[in-house]
């Protein structure tokens, strides 16, 4: 687990990027979540708390992680076209799965947020499912913004590889151990 959540430090080499990566998607992509009780803070008689509940009973959590990680898909799916090798290339297959899997869930969710009374006043039988609707696209949204950051460092390992290195698909990694131990007739290390 340390290991995958060590894609992470590709952050560190990549802070102007990453910065404006997240700048782009949280301050620009994100203006439907922040800017009503943004503007409802700045406003004698309304609440923040329940300009942001309004918000998410509205859906934009759900169509914020839509967005956020579609945008994100073609970097993943540009890894699995050419010959380059795919040094990462399980990690990022399940990384892709597992935010075409959220992206699923936030399609499916849509409905029932928009269009079956979620924004409506429902009766109390229903606000339990209401309530779980909302925290499952607070978590939708949250994944999404995890896996988008991942999805990033994902994109930018193969130039680290030093962060990513037991991670590697077994072929890989039989092939630099190879690699690092072979040595040529002259006696030359091939490993570097």
């Amino acid at each position: 687990m340390r290991d995958i959540l060590g894609v992470f430090r590709v952050v560190r080499e990549e802070k102007l990027d990453f910065f404006v990566f997240c700048f782009a998607n949280l301050f620009f992509g994100a203006m439907a979540l922040w800017v009503p009780p943004v503007v409802a803070a700045t406003m004698v008689n309304a609440d923040p708390m329940s300009e942001f509940g309004e918000v998410l009973r509205q859906g934009h959590g759900y169509f914020y992680a839509l967005a956020i990680l579609s945008a994100s898909f073609p970097y993943w799916l540009r890894e699995f076209i050419g010959d380059m090798p795919k040094t990462f290339f399980k990690l990022k297959l399940g990384t892709g799965m597992l935010s075409g899997a959220v992206i699923v869930i936030c399609a499916l969710f849509v409905p029932l947020v928009v269009l079956h009374g979620v924004t409506h006043q429902v009766p109390t039988e229903a606000a339990t499912m209401r309530t779980w609707v909302l925290t499952a696209e607070v978590l939708c949204t949250v994944a999404a913004l995890i896996l988008t950051a991942y999805l990033f460092c994902l994109e930018h390992i193969d130039k680290y590889p030093q962060y990513g290195k037991a991670l590697r698909d077994e072929a890989v990694k039989r092939i630099g151990e190879e690699m690092d131990g072979a040595t040529t007739r002259s006696g030359l290390n091939l490993g570097g």
